[in-house]
């Protein structure tokens, strides 16, 4: 399962997940502090604070999986710096799926990144795993984002907010797209 892939530098992940009618659950992680991944799942390679590197980095292909399951509405953030050049090639990819063993995936991307003025693929897909990676477009656009930072030292904020079967995604306060839950993510979380 491809929860979470990037090639930016992370530094704070953080999830604040609101269960419909009870408090607020919060869950978060700062990847600046974190002296390992051992309770985390993952495939691939990966820096933690180490190398000149601060926070987590992952090479292509790369993921990892948070140890927590969450159900219900929620407000994801995760806060990182992102060094883009001409002609390069990053990816950030978050992933949700209903349970740590679930065969159903959403995954808000962005592809292609590079700097400020170049095109970059963005969008939402939703995988059946149980069906040789059944891919299904949720939703696909692509232009430059005037509002994500590229200079490798200002933060960017992506902000993921689900309610019922709808997601807004938002970079730096700038809602970038919405889309709804598809018919194919046989997700734990109760719909609203």
């Amino acid at each position: 399962m491809r929860s979470f892939r990037c090639i930016a530098l992370i530094l704070i992940a953080s999830a604040i997940l609101i269960l419909g009618g009870c408090e607020p659950k919060v869950w978060s992680v700062d990847f600046t502090t974190v002296a390992d991944l051992s309770d985390w799942q993952g495939e691939g390679a990966y820096l933690l604070n180490e190398g000149g590197v601060e926070g987590l980095r992952l090479d292509p292909d790369s993921w990892v999986l948070a140890p927590v399951v969450f159900k219900g509405n929620f407000d994801l953030t995760l806060v990182f710096t992102l060094l883009g050049k001409s002609g390069g090639d990053g990816e950030i990819e978050v992933g949700f799926s209903g349970e740590e063993a679930d065969i159903h995936e959403t995954a808000v991307y962005f592809e292609s990144i590079q700097s400020a003025s170049e095109d970059l693929g963005y969008g939402a897909y939703e995988v059946d795993w149980d069906d040789d990676a059944l891919y299904h477009d949720l939703f696909y656009d692509s232009g430059p984002m005037s509002s994500m930072h590229f200079d490798g030292e200002t933060e960017n904020t992506l902000l993921i907010n689900k309610v019922g079967d709808h997601f807004k995604v938002y970079m730096n306060d700038t809602l970038i797209f919405e889309y709804n839950q598809g018919s194919h993510y046989d997700s734990a979380y109760p719909k609203h």
